[in-house]
């Protein structure tokens, strides 16, 4: 069967629609349904995967030379060639600690306030993730294992071993206690990422919309990041242990968050 071309006009239309179904999806998803973030994975294939075969809708539209907005955190972070990494490196979330133990995305609550503005490759191939077997993960793999693998537009009968190891086993190897005694896998991450990811394409494509807060569902917010030992040790920390302090942070003081903010001003409203 024939195909005409869509004009002009049809594919801004369907870049409106395809924004205004990410916000849909973004603000399910910070209600507290994770699992949208399998759509959300899609959503921004949609707008951006080139392949020989698709043509991504900004690629058609001449808007993948812009500059994308990353708000991610260096996993190089500056440090000599000799420091070597112990652990895990988490780039775009953290991890919420309460009622709900799970990675969140940052959204616009980045630590230190580190973000800006990259070119597209540089954007799309930044290393997100490095886990505790150090595979490390870009935006492309994660938003194409979710997409293409794991339930998005596709449910393939065989995923990647190491995107089996981040998405089930925990991998980055983050565990959480209240109570020092019970320890518990903290799961999500590669959801988190998305949604992430998902907030970083609309703060690109959308000048105007709105600003928006880490969603913690109810807890607090241990930050995500990374970990050096200078010179080779005899053995890698196998896992980064998290635990929550019993202690209440002041409403006078800095928000845990790393906003820089006082407590009552931030996270404490």
């Amino acid at each position: 069967m024939s195909k005409v071309p869509q004009t002009e006009q049809d594919l801004k239309k369907q870049l409106q629609d395809q924004l205004d179904l990410l916000v849909v999806l973004a603000d399910s998803y910070d209600v507290g349904k994770s699992v949208i973030a399998k759509s959300i994975a899609t959503a921004v294939r949609v707008l951006v995967y080139d392949t020989q075969k698709s043509h991504s809708l900004l690629g058609q539209l001449g808007m993948k030379t812009r500059k994308f907005y990353d708000t991610s955190l260096s996993e190089k972070n500056d440090v000599p060639t000799d420091i070597i990494r112990s652990g895990s490196f988490c780039g775009l979330v953290g991890i919420t600690v309460g009622a709900k133990q799970t990675f969140v995305p940052y959204l616009d609550d980045v630590p230190a306030q580190i973000f800006g503005y990259v070119e597209f490759d540089e954007y799309w191939n930044r290393i997100i993730f490095i886990d505790q077997h150090h595979n490390s993960f870009t935006r492309k793999n994660i938003i194409l294992a979710v997409a293409n693998q794991d339930g998005g537009a596709h449910v393939d009968p065989k995923i990647e071993e190491r995107y089996k190891q981040l998405s089930r086993e925990n991998s980055l190897g983050w565990k959480i206690s209240l109570d020092g005694k019970i320890w518990e896998d903290s799961q999500g991450s590669e959801l988190a990422a998305v949604r992430q990811i998902g907030h970083e394409i609309l703060r690109t494509l959308m000048p105007k919309y709105p600003h928006k807060k880490m969603v913690t569902f109810g807890g607090g917010v241990v930050m995500g990041g990374m970990s050096w030992w200078i010179g080779k040790p005899k053995e890698v920390t196998k896992k980064i242990i998290l635990h929550r302090k019993k202690s209440k942070v002041g409403r006078n003081e800095k928000c845990p968050c790393g906003s820089g903010l006082k407590y009552k001003k931030c996270h404490g409203k």
